[in-house]
């Protein structure tokens, strides 16, 4: 989760299969173990971390700086960073296998990043935001044109585009489980019309529902069932759900709010940044330069 509140410019995330807290902040990315207590490297990072994503196998971190156009990809294991430069500004990341994707939203396009450096750009609709993968594609959303155009990891090629609207504010994917029906389906919120956009990727068919609210974010409960939408009109903004349980969060007033049933219970504020683990929730104490465990 990635906030900026006042000076403080922070990225966090947490590596599931390694169990690692990964941080980005002032030139450093650092790892803290589970409990959050130890410090287990610190290398040099980069001066404005705006977003990170991690590897499904919890190998590998991507952090990107927005402000200076560079990518930091670090090994979760011992600290190793490769820097990229990028000829755009990089917004959102996400791995397919060992590779890495960034969004270049100034350029209109992607660009696959291999583990010896290697750069492919494939280029997209326009003001591309939000990018994710599935076990045979990455997709990426381009809010000015309202498409969810679906990538040959290879080729780089465009290979399916479905039009699903325009000013969205979150894409996600979820895999079907065990016993479902076969095929990944995409998840698109649209905080304006009030509605999140499916979609069925192998049919490329498109539903849309409507929330009664405007759904900004969303993420999916432990169970891979149960759908967590933030609603702007209840300020709060963002969410994020793991067996630690459901957590909302209020950028304005930087608060923190756990989730249980249809009730909200305030859990901290004046937060910069804050990650959720299989456990607990952690934020990130600038002055202290450490984790603080909720």
């Amino acid at each position: 989760m990635t906030v900026l509140l006042g000076a403080a410019i922070v990225v966090m995330a947490w590596s599931g299969p390694t169990a690692t807290i990964v941080v980005a902040h002032d030139n450093r990315i650092e790892a803290f173990d589970r409990t959050g207590a130890t410090r287990l490297w610190s290398a040099k990072g980069l001066a404005s971390p705006s977003a990170i994503a991690v590897s499904r196998d919890g190998t590998k971190a991507a952090i990107l700086d927005g402000f200076a156009d560079r990518v930091a990809v670090v090994s979760v294991a011992d600290g190793t960073v490769a820097l990229h430069d990028t000829p755009a500004t990089p917004v959102a990341a996400a791995f397919f296998g060992r590779d890495v994707w960034i969004v270049l939203r100034d350029a209109g396009k992607v660009v696959r990043i291999t583990p010896e450096g290697e750069k492919l750009e494939a280029r997209v609709a326009l003001d591309p935001a939000f990018l994710a993968v599935t076990d045979e594609f990455v997709y990426v959303y381009s809010r000015a044109e309202g498409l969810l155009q679906e990538i040959d990891p290879k080729s780089a090629q465009v290979t399916r585009s479905v039009s699903v609207g325009t000013a969205g504010s979150d894409l996600e994917i979820r895999e079907p489980r065990p016993g479902e029906k076969p095929g990944a389906v995409a998840y698109l919120c649209r905080p304006a019309s009030g509605t999140i956009v499916t979609v069925d990727l192998p049919s490329m068919e498109r539903h849309d529902m409507k929330t009664g609210g405007a759904p900004v974010d969303l993420a999916f409960a432990s169970d891979g069932k149960t759908l967590v939408i933030a609603d702007a009109k209840a300020q709060r903004d963002r969410v994020a759900a793991t067996s630690a349980g459901m957590f909302a969060f209020d950028s304005r007033g930087g608060t923190v709010y756990r989730i249980e049933g249809r009730n909200a219970t305030k859990i901290a504020a004046g937060v910069a940044s804050f990650v959720v683990t299989d456990e607990s929730i952690f934020t990130w104490d600038a002055a202290g330069g450490r984790l603080r465990r909720l």
